[in-house]
């Protein structure tokens, strides 16, 4: 149940992601056991992201880190952040 719960969260986040636009603001999905935010960058602004939220906080490293030697190669580079929270029912 676990497996298809977060295939189906990675279905959602791609069927979002290709609707955006490079360098469009982020696209965040929150309900009781999931918080998601979605982007989609160029690789140039990888590191301009920096998130913090729900006393968490996330931040992706350089591009040339990150990509090493071959961030020329994408348009773009999407990104998914996500938090679940699963409940056993008894």
């Amino acid at each position: 149940m676990v497996k298809n719960s977060v295939e189906l969260v990675d279905i959602i986040g791609k069927t979002l992601l290709s609707r955006k636009v490079v360098g469009e603001k982020s696209t965040s999905v929150k309900t009781a056991s999931l918080s998601m935010v979605l982007y989609r960058q160029r690789p140039q602004d990888l590191s301009l992201y920096e998130d913090e939220e729900d006393q968490s906080s996330f931040r992706l490293p350089q591009a040339d880190i990150l990509l090493l030697s071959k961030k020329d190669a994408y348009k773009f580079i999407d990104s998914q952040v996500r938090s679940l929270a699963f409940f056993k029912v008894v």
